[in-house]
């Protein structure tokens, strides 16, 4: 039996966890995340996704946006979110914010509690979370999965896509 298909929406948010989680800073990994990425918005069609531009599937769903034509919005958490990002990946965001939509600076100064602001930011303005999430009940992903949960936005979890397309890593 296939799963029910996700609510229409015109604009989501994403949320999903980073490469560590995902199986590493490979290639392989970032190659397997533009497929679910492409996958995931041909099937929503969404007119506008907001996205916290984090490594893993945020900047994979921003990059999926750029090749399909899709408006986004870079919602930074705080100025120069990369500062300790190597140098490859800060030109990615650079390259990326440069074609997003709009580009929101949500909190004034860097700070875990920047990136719980900006994620009830996107939340509060999403129809629909698409979650890359795991299930654990901790980080993150977590946080924003159950923000949306209280405010009655639905969660569409795209977590078996992942597993389906990197063989359960």
């Amino acid at each position: 039996m296939r799963p029910a298909a996700p609510p229409r929406a015109s604009t989501i948010a994403v949320t999903g966890h980073r490469p560590p989680r995902l199986g590493g800073y490979t290639p392989e990994v970032d190659e397997l995340l533009a497929r679910l990425a492409d996958h995931t918005l041909a099937e929503l069609e969404p007119a506008r996704v907001l996205t916290g531009m984090a490594q893993g599937w945020d900047l994979a769903i921003a990059e999926a946006c750029a090749r399909a034509g899709v408006a986004f919005t870079a919602a930074l958490p705080f100025a120069d979110p990369d500062a300790r990002w190597p140098a490859p990946q800060r030109a990615r965001l650079g390259r990326l914010l440069e074609q997003a939509a709009s580009v929101e600076l949500i909190s004034p100064s860097p700070g875990p509690g920047a990136y719980h602001v900006r994620d009830r930011w996107m939340v509060e303005r999403a129809e629909l979370l698409v979650a890359l999430w795991d299930g654990a009940r901790q980080g993150g992903t977590f946080s924003t999965v159950r923000s949306a949960e209280k405010r009655g936005v639905p969660v569409h979890n795209v977590w078996a896509g992942w597993t389906a397309l990197s063989g359960g890593a």
